[in-house]
């Protein structure tokens, strides 16, 4: 979608506590990112979706 409308996309991911498994993770999230390999999802968590919709909505308007 960003690349339809010409838009930057920023991923942050969060841990890093294991060096290994971080790495495991950022080339996970660029190759989902780049349209390649497959990508796993849970369903999201309606608590922690408002609470993070409401803080980014502090600095974006939603």
């Amino acid at each position: 979608m960003a690349a339809q409308v010409a838009a930057p996309i920023g991923a942050v991911l969060e841990g890093g506590y294991d060096p290994a498994t971080l790495a495991e993770c950022v080339l996970a999230t660029i190759t989902a990112l780049d349209g390649q390999g497959t990508t796993r999802s849970i369903a999201p968590d309606p608590l922690i979706t408002s609470r993070v919709a409401a803080h980014v909505g502090y600095f974006w308007t939603l």
